[in-house]
């Protein structure tokens, strides 16, 4: 049965900008369709409003989460038995559902739904193939957002994915250190203009400005700093034909 005066509030996490551009969507139909969608910041804690629904969305890093997300997962407060919902962004993010299952039914939500989202990569290490994903992502999107409404939502688990990686990412930092020495960002002299953007928008303050923007050792990877970047001057160190884009740009 169709409610149409469902209250929803909105946390996106989203570094390249297409785990908003799929929120965006979903949002403005559930708008079109008389629900009250209030946006949260993902930067401040959530306080949540007895009555609300939650509508939770991040892109999945390493067949699991950035630990700065899976640490704002973790700090949310008291559910009061209201609806959470779900949208993952990427792929291969079987593993990560049922310890986030977990997490909120202990925070006393009912998970109602959850949804993957396969997404174009944005940091590009060669040719671009993942494009195409683009139009099939944001039909996914629209389906949802229909489900959503009409209260038709699944909670899958038979996604791919593998638990052991998604443990190491989501419960150790070794991972996160192995990227971090084999795919470490840094600033191109030759593009930046020092306007000290990047160093503003990280989400973990993993950036501080020296004479050009130093990357320090904590990064998460969720590619913001690339994505806001407007002449294109973040890339992998000793990788200099990288390019991380943002959603727009594809």
């Amino acid at each position: 049965m169709t409610q149409t005066n469902r209250k929803i509030d909105v946390i996106c996490f989203s570094g390249t900008g297409n785990t908003r551009l799929v929120i965006d969507k979903i949002t403005s139909i559930l708008r079109e369709n008389n629900m009250e969608v209030c946006m949260k910041s993902e930067r401040e804690p959530y306080t949540h409003e007895k009555g609300r629904e939650l509508l939770l969305a991040f892109p999945i890093n390493s067949q699991s989460v950035s630990p700065y997300i899976w640490k704002y997962i973790n700090s949310l407060p008291d559910g009061n038995q209201d609806p959470i919902h779900v949208v993952l962004t990427m792929n291969e993010s079987a593993s990560i559902i049922w310890p986030l299952k977990k997490v909120l039914e202990k925070k006393n939500y009912q998970p109602k739904g959850i949804i993957e989202i396969s997404m174009p990569n944005n940091m590009l290490l060669g040719s671009d193939t993942t494009s195409e994903r683009m139009p099939a992502a944001i039909s996914k999107a629209e389906q949802f957002a229909q489900d959503f409404i009409n209260q038709k939502e699944v909670w899958e688990e038979h996604l791919k994915g593998s638990a052991f990686v998604s443990f190491l990412s989501r419960d150790t930092v070794l991972p996160w250190v192995t990227m971090r020495m084999f795919n470490k960002l840094i600033a191109d002299p030759a593009k930046c203009t020092k306007c000290g953007l990047c160093v503003k928008e990280c989400p973990v303050n993993n950036i501080r400005m020296d004479e050009f923007p130093v990357h320090l050792n904590h990064c998460d990877f969720c590619m913001h700093c690339g994505a806001v970047c407007k002449n294109d001057a973040v890339t992998v160190k000793g990788r200099p034909s990288c390019h991380i884009r943002s959603a727009k740009d594809i």
